[in-house]
């Protein structure tokens, strides 16, 4: 929806209500992301429990996970709300951008009980091998999001589309959950959880903890750092990534597949799988690389600020390049989460960590620009698409594991 938000801003509002999405986008979903390891951790609880046919271990995972989610969004709320517009100073854009920033990120802010309880309750309904009911509460979001950006943005520019995006989280929520429930998935029961309740999720999110934390400050790095150069370059550089975004996560789904459904297959399904993943991974590729290309080439679809135009056609290779390899990352990564090699998946952000921001520091010292930052980040999937191939397809080829305990669900997630 931030794509959404970006295209009509950079269209109908100034060029610094579209610079000012840099810095306060960077922050609400460095802040959000940073809890997308519950939702990896319940799509590998309540998949392994249900590949072993334990309904109520699934149920009890997914109403916990739920509960903390929205616990910690009301968290998410009070501190962005309270350090709004330090947060974005934090981020080093430049000091005109930061009223505009603050005022789009508290009222984003005010949506992350729902933004983080949806998250995790998609994670429930993939692992269940529903697709459905997550796409028809996103597709009227989107729908309701739309409408209120055409009515509110050229009211109240950037905040509008703040505005319009909350109230569609509000309502996809309790919409996603009602569909879930009329189809007969597992209940989702919001309560305090108890100490007992919370031990197996705890236990799987350790490591996605490292692991997620490690991917939000890799893409916060880059984010952040697209918003240290001037307003025009900070406008050119959100111009392109939010629809970047938006196909990082058409990629998502090949992760998802790999965890939801690794569990379930002996050793030499499992082999039969990933081939056809990797066979879906290469075309996708060059489908989001071609499609990346075309909105760099297309810079008046993003912002009729002419000025920006040469700056935004010349992102166009390296962002091609990057699109071009994500979805092995994703096989990959997913991969590692269905066979629950969760530790060494942890242990790749180290890495990549590292690898971004040595990589921002030597393209500030080198003066390539706004350009270099979309080259860190073809770096960055670099760094994990070597790591992850490595590791599942030489040294830890999950079609030779030992399938003696696969329905010890705390076995099956090391």
């Amino acid at each position: 929806m931030s794509v959404v938000d970006a295209l009509v801003v950079g269209r109908t509002a100034s060029t610094l209500e579209l610079a000012s999405l840099g810095p306060a986008l960077a922050v609400f979903n460095f802040v959000n992301y940073f809890f997308f390891f519950l939702s990896a951790a319940t799509t590998v609880r309540v998949a392994a429990a249900l590949s072993c046919s334990d309904e109520e271990a699934a149920t009890t995972t997914l109403g916990v996970a739920v509960s903390v989610a929205t616990l910690c969004g009301v968290f998410v709320t009070i501190c962005l709300i309270a350090k709004g517009p330090d947060l974005v100073r934090a981020t080093g854009c430049v000091a005109a951008l930061v009223p505009a920033a603050a005022r789009y990120l508290r009222v984003r802010a005010l949506g992350s009980p729902f933004v983080l309880a949806a998250m995790v309750a998609q994670a429930g309904l993939l692992a269940q091998r529903d697709a459905r009911t997550p796409l028809n509460a996103v597709t009227l979001a989107c729908f309701l999001n739309v409408l209120g950006d055409f009515v509110l943005v050229p009211k109240i520019g950037a905040a509008g589309a703040a505005w319009a995006t909350l109230v569609s989280q509000v309502v996809a929520l309790p919409v996603m959950l009602w569909l879930s429930k009329k189809r007969g998935r597992l209940s989702v029961n919001l309560r305090l959880p108890t100490r007992a309740e919370l031990g197996p999720l705890v236990s799987a999110s350790k490591p996605l903890f490292v692991f997620e934390t490690g991917m939000s400050i890799c893409y916060g790095l880059i984010q952040a750092a697209g918003a240290q150069f001037t307003v025009g370059a900070t406008a050119a550089f959100q111009s392109l990534w939010n629809p970047t975004s938006f196909l990082t996560f058409v990629t998502y789904p090949l992760k998802q597949a790999a965890a939801v459904f690794l569990p379930t297959l002996k050793p030499q399904e499992t082999r039969e799988f990933l081939t056809v993943l990797l066979n879906i991974a290469w075309p996708l590729g060059l489908v989001i690389a071609g499609a990346e290309a075309l909105c760099a080439a297309s810079p008046a679809a993003f912002t009729g600020d002419v000025a920006l135009h040469a700056t935004i056609r010349g992102f166009g290779p390296p962002v091609a390049a990057a699109a071009l390899i994500l979805p092995f990352a994703q096989v990959g990564e997913g991969t590692l989460l269905g066979t629950g090699d969760l530790g060494f998946l942890s242990r790749t952000q180290i890495m990549n960590v590292i690898v971004a921001a040595f990589a921002m520091v030597a393209v500030k010292r080198v003066g390539v620009g706004v350009k270099g930052v979309y080259m860190v980040l073809f770096g960055f999937y670099i760094s994990r698409v070597v790591q992850t191939t490595l590791r599942v397809f030489v040294f830890r080829k999950p079609w030779e594991r030992d399938d003696d305990d696969m329905c010890d669900i705390d076995d099956m997630i090391n």
